[in-house]
């Protein structure tokens, strides 16, 4: 979902409601910069909200899409941010299972999906100044030393690939 929502991050993931999807956008406030968002929903993205929909009845506009925080349960702001650093803990120990079981050799976590939706973007020459803003950093700069560190990752990589 992640990579397909501009690389939406956990603690995002975890707050939005159905609300927050509207006439196949998702609008949200992200938490780390304030900055709104309005964002395309793809049909992958649409399929995995499908997978959340109730079964019955109608949605409930404030409920949470996805089952991270039980308001009941988390209702106050560390229990909140206790309960997504846990889920994201446990969701990266997962991917670890998943790249290991699949034969992945590099370390797979919720953030991998931000990376690589900025990375897919930089290779197909998409500007820094368009994935800047949709990554929501507040300078070119920031975006383009986060794209840079992503190359000399590539090349790294490729320069193994010389014993082996």
């Amino acid at each position: 979902f992640s990579y397909y929502c501009w690389g939406i991050n956990m603690v995002d993931i975890a707050k939005l409601q159905w609300k927050n999807i509207q006439d196949g956008r998702l609008f949200y406030v992200r938490t780390k910069s304030k900055k709104a968002y309005s964002i395309p929903l793809l049909a992958p993205a649409k399929q995995i909200l499908e997978q959340y929909k109730p079964q019955k009845g109608k949605t409930d506009p404030e409920a949470y899409i996805f089952p991270i925080l039980d308001p009941e349960k988390y209702d106050t702001p560390q229990k909140v941010v206790s309960r997504i650093k846990n889920v994201t803990r446990s969701t990266n120990d997962a991917l670890k299972i998943i790249a290991k079981k699949s034969g992945i050799h590099i370390n797979i976590t919720t953030y991998v999906a931000r990376h690589s939706f900025a990375t897919n973007l930089r290779d197909m020459e998409i500007s820094a100044s368009k994935i800047q803003q949709m990554l929501g950093h507040s300078t070119e700069r920031t975006t383009q030393g986060y794209l840079d560190k992503f190359k000399n990752n590539e090349l790294d990589d490729a320069a193994m690939k010389l014993v082996g």
